[in-house]
């Protein structure tokens, strides 16, 4: 009921499968050498296991605060 999850939504059970889709998507869509930033909150779930799903190792990451991670990915192949 938090307003954070009115406004933006909440992940359901699956949601590994919907990010790692989500994900392969951006990255299906990107030219070569395209970069994608992605913003996490580690509030309930750490940035480690985000990027376990996602299966691609960022370039770079920069922690803003407590909680937000940024991460560049850039399309290679």
């Amino acid at each position: 009921n938090s307003w954070t999850c009115k406004k933006y939504g909440k992940l359901n059970s699956g949601w590994e499968n919907d990010l790692k889709a989500g994900f392969t998507e951006c990255m299906r869509v990107l030219e070569r050498y395209g970069v994608l930033i992605f913003k996490w909150s580690c509030r309930d779930i750490p940035v480690s296991k985000i990027i376990a799903c996602f299966g691609y190792e960022p370039l770079f990451g920069h922690k803003t605060t407590a909680q937000s991670v940024w991460l560049t990915f850039m399309k290679v192949y």
